[in-house]
């Protein structure tokens, strides 16, 4: 199994299975996740054949040259540099690969898929303060730090314990952070963390 895991979020961009981890299994892996997420500014790998060779350079190490991106070695011996992969690897070894019975590749492949969709989506993580990792490589952990933020500036402690709103959705749009969110019946549209527009949705009663 080859993965490739973002450092900040702990969200896996990519993954692979494969009968061996050859240098084509890895670059295509890594293809995969750069077409689906854009170029990484830097990677971290062990110093595995596939990453690293002391005769040359090696066709991992030639991709990011021409791409621009800064490859960081792990230190021999020191599994800790490389400690958040390592833990999801053990927990998915722990709590897939080693209590199923997989009968083809293609069936542990779906399985693992399933995992990992869990995983980024739907799995609290207490390394990222209770949040999904889907919630923290897209935005949503920051935007919600910042609405409780806002919240408390304004002095509804209440409605911060209450935990954001039903409606509460992020995204960007052409760069920009976007935010919808219900505000005591209003819907409000927040644009790089300020009111851009307002809507109440509450008919008003006539008297």
């Amino acid at each position: 199994m080859i993965t490739v895991l973002d450092d900040h979020s702990r969200f896996v961009v990519n993954h692979g299975l494969f009968k061996s981890a050859t240098a084509e299994a890895v670059l295509e892996v890594l293809k995969g996740a750069m077409a689906k997420h854009g170029l990484p500014r830097e990677i971290l790998t062990d110093n595995g054949p596939q990453f690293v060779t002391w005769k040359g350079v090696t066709r991992f190490e030639k991709l990011l040259q021409q791409l621009g991106i800064y490859h960081t070695k792990a230190r021999p011996h020191h599994p800790q540099t490389l400690g958040k992969i390592e833990s999801f690897h053990r927990n998915i070894e722990r709590e897939l690969l080693n209590v199923e019975v997989f009968r083809t590749m293609a069936e542990a492949a779906t399985r693992i898929s399933w995992y990992i969709e869990h995983y980024n989506y739907s799995r609290p993580h207490e390394g990222i303060g209770g949040f999904t990792p889907a919630d923290r490589y897209f935005g949503i952990a920051q935007e919600v730090e910042r609405w409780q933020k806002e919240k408390k500036a304004l002095g509804n402690e209440e409605v911060v314990a209450a935990g954001p709103p039903a409606v509460f959705v992020v995204g960007k749009v052409l760069g920009h952070q976007v935010r919808l969110e219900d505000s005591g019946g209003r819907l409000e549209l927040h644009v790089d963390g300020k009111l851009f527009k307002a809507m109440d949705l509450i008919p008003k009663k006539v008297v």
